[in-house]
Formats: structure tokens, sequence, C-alpha cells
């Protein structure tokens, strides 16, 4: 990892573009694309490019590096950057760092691959550049691609904001709801989504809170599918494509925005357990406010949502048995999340920063503090985790559960909160609309009911672990 990321920061190879011929700037017409995709090929090499970002961070050692996200088959040969500036006719021709960033997936036979390129966009005249081409094999190929390159928003900062990779297939709205809900009351002050397909109730809500300024939603298609149907599927994972694509690019347009950015999906709460807020939490003692922390990461607990308890609605109040195993490592599922400081982070993944800047390190901050409440069906380990026998760990993950009560702190301000938005979004809709929707309003409002009334009186307790000093892990070298 330590070699990874030295490679990120600089660039070997480079040229004027003046010792190839015919170089001008890719004519939009011929350029190859595949819906949102621009294209480049060589043979059986294909790149589906999505993005292209400046990364200038001196104080951080990098300095004007273009990095660009993409989808490809497995890459044997170089791959080339045609970097354009706005006063130039000739592009800076430099040659590629190539970087697998995320998983891959097979479609049709063929195999694709996340792939992150990094080329130096360093000038003798120091100019911002415009555009960027990427050509494969030859660097005097002409291209059929051409990217604007992306600055960084610098828009008035955030304390906290949370990027979700990809919302696909099927989300509860209510769930949604209190989830979006309960982000606001611990101090989240935006939430950037990627969207492949979903529910018009859910593209309803994101509406109404983007409406509020509060979500930000960007629609999203992987390059390569079977079908239409398959473009987002669980089962076909086409929507593997995705992730790391997103991740990044929520990373380089919110680096300045966001001061911590959170790397949580839709099932999933950093949940402190001494504070009310992400900010009271961050100002902790034991919180290390050390500059080269570049992750704050959280250990997880499962909260299994097929564990007989009704009913559903609010989601993080009903749902509090949880594995008395935090970690779960006998099978793999230690399944950490971050808090962490964009602009210390090269490449992020799913469960934090994998490839940090410099001297950075990570604090794993201890369970007294917080915990990552995860709900879910235990037997969806095995689509979306890779899971063997996933029946049989459902068995052992789901016997002597621990009743927690953690969230029941929160429960008057988000009783108050969900049971308004609610209605707010879903009681305009016309009656042939909201059939089912309606029946799940009032399911959900008389829940509220029960909680408010019972929880109280609950005799069940939760064992907190006593605090330990916090443990770090600088960067092996």
């Amino acid at each position: 990892m330590a070699k990874l990321a030295q490679s990120l920061y600089f660039e070997p190879e480079e040229g004027t573009g003046v010792e190839c011929k015919n170089m001008v700037r890719p004519d939009p017409f011929f350029m190859r694309s595949a819906d949102m995709w621009q294209t480049a090929r060589n043979n059986d090499e294909e790149i589906f490019l999505y993005a292209a970002y400046y990364d200038h961070r001196p104080l951080e050692g990098i300095s004007n590096l273009i990095r660009i996200t993409s989808v490809a088959t497995q890459l044997y040969t170089g791959v080339f950057c045609h970097i354009w500036f706005p006063s130039f006719k000739n592009p800076l021709i430099v040659r590629a760092i190539v970087t697998k960033s995320g998983r891959h997936s097979t479609v049709m036979g063929t195999t694709y691959y996340e792939y992150f390129f990094t080329c130096n966009a360093q000038h003798q005249l120091s100019p911002l550049p415009s555009e960027v081409s990427v050509v494969i094999g030859s660097k005097c190929e002409i291209a059929t691609n051409a990217l604007d390159v992306r600055y960084p928003s610098r828009q008035q900062r955030l304390d906290f904001g949370i990027c979700v990779s990809i919302l696909y297939g099927f989300v509860n709205p209510l769930s949604f709801i209190d989830w979006l809900e309960f982000h606001k009351i611990l101090g989240v002050k935006e939430i950037t989504f990627y969207v492949c397909n979903f529910d018009y109730r859910v593209y309803r809500v994101l509406k109404h809170y983007q409406e509020e300024g509060f979500v930000k939603f960007t629609r999203i298609a992987a390059p390569v599918y079977e079908s239409h149907h398959t473009a987002c599927s669980r089962d076909a994972k086409t929507y593997r494509f995705l992730q790391s694509i997103t991740r990044q690019d929520c990373l380089y347009q919110n680096m300045y925005r966001y001061k911590y950015l959170i790397n949580v999906d839709v099932d999933e709460v950093i949940v402190p357990r001494q504070h009310m807020t992400y900010f009271g939490m961050m100002s902790a003692r034991d919180i290390q406010r050390n500059p080269n922390i570049h992750q704050y990461l959280f250990k997880n607990a499962f909260f299994w949502l097929d564990a007989n308890e009704v009913p559903q609605h609010p989601l993080f109040l009903h749902h509090r048995l949880r594995t008395q195993n935090i970690l779960e490592a006998q099978y793999g599922l230690n399944m950490y999340k971050a808090i962490l400081n964009p602009t210390r982070c090269i490449i992020m993944r799913a469960h934090g920063c994998a490839v940090p800047t410099r001297n950075s390190y990570t604090q794993y901050v201890d369970t007294f503090l917080a915990l990552k409440h995860h709900y879910r069906v235990c037997e969806d380990l095995s689509t979306d985790l890779d899971v063997l026998n996933s029946t049989e760990v459902c068995k052992t993950l789901t016997r002597n559960l621990t009743n927690d009560l953690t969230t029941l702190r929160f429960k008057d301000q988000l009783v108050k909160e969900i049971t308004k938005r609610y209605y707010d979004i879903f009681l305009p809709l016309s009656d042939s609309e909201t059939s089912s929707t309606t029946v799940a309003v009032a399911a959900a409002a008389n829940a509220i009911t029960t909680t408010t009334t019972t929880t109280t009186t609950t005799t069940t307790t939760t064992t907190t672990p006593k605090p330990n000093p916090p443990r770090n892990e600088h960067p092996k070298t």
C-alpha cells in the first residue's frame, strides 16, 4: 500500500505533443460514448471513462495532477493522457499511472475492472488544464474522448457530509426517511447520493430533501450490462462497476466542502454512545485532533431485521437486537466504516480511505464512544458480501443477541421529525398512487405511538465496554 501511495504522487514521462502529428482536440461529433461514459479502444482493450478531477494539494505533497475514474477490461498496454489547455494547440502527453480502485464483475463473458488513472498536468507555463483525453497503446493515438477537468467545489464549508456510493434496487421509503432524519439530528448538513434505479416513492423523498438543500443526487448507470433490466441488478452485480466510481466522484467534488466526510450506506448509522451529535463526539477528549489523521474508524454491529421484531418503523427505535460479537471476525465481517478527512485521502473504498496521503494514520474509535449500527437481513450476506453458507452463518450470528437501547436517547426528537415528514411527503399524492403507501404511513404512525408509550418500561440493558486508550495505526513503509 505504501508503494501504491508513493506511485500516485509522481509521473515519470511527459511530452509536449509536438512530436506527434495531427494532434487536434477531439471533435465532439466523432467522440465515442456510451450514455454518460466516453470510451477509448485498442483491439480487445476498452475503457469507459466517467470523469476527470484536478488534484492540487501542495500541503499534502500533491501538485497539478489529474485523476480519472473509469471501468475497463484488463489493460495490458500503456495508457496515455492528452492534457489540453485553453491557450495551447498541442496537448501535454503523459503516461498515466494505472491503479485498480475497486471490485470487478463479469458481463457476457468479459471481466471489467474499476480503474483510477493519474496524470501529471504540470506544465512549464503552469496553466490550468481544461480537458483530458485518454488513449491506449501508442501515445500518438488519435483520441476519441475528451473529459472536462472538474475542479473541487469551494463553497461554504460544512462540518459533516455523507457520501452514499450507489442507491439501487428496492429501498423502503419510510426507512429511508428515518435514516435521513436521524442523520439530520446527528448534525449532518448534506448528503450526496448516486442513483441507479429506484421506486418512484424514493424519488419523491429525494426530491423533497433536495428542495430543502439537504440532499444532492446524480443519476448514473453501468456502462455495460446484458439488458436494461440488469443495469443495476444486485444479482448480476453490475452495480459493482459504480461503487468505486461514485466514491471517488463524491470525494473529489467535496474535498474542500466537507470538513469530515462520512462513508456509509442507507442501512448504516454511526451512532454516538455518549453524545447527541457528531460534533460533540468528535470534540471528545478520546478523539485525537491531530491533522495527520486521515480517518476515524468505527466498529460494526449487525442489527438483524429478520429477528422477529415488530413493528418495523421507526426503524432505529424498534430494531434493537444486535450481535454480541461486534466484529464477527471469524466470518470476515469486520465492516468498519469511517469518518475521514477528505483532504488527506487519494482513493476511498467501501470501508474508508484505502490510499491516504503521506504521513497519515488512522485512529480506531473505541466502542465506548460510538458504534456503527448496520440494519440488514442476515440472509442477504450471501448476495452482497459473498459469504458462503449464509444460512449456517446466520444461525450462529442470530443467537444470543444483545438488546441495545442506545438509539432511544434520540426518540423524542426523531419521532417528531419523521412523523411530520411521512405526511408531508406522501399524503399529497393522489389516491390512485398511494394505496400501499397510505397504509404504510398509517402503520408507521401507529408504530411511533407504540414506541413512545412502551419503550420507557423496557428493563433489558445494554453492556457498554469500558473505554480503552485510542489505538492508532501508522502506514506501513
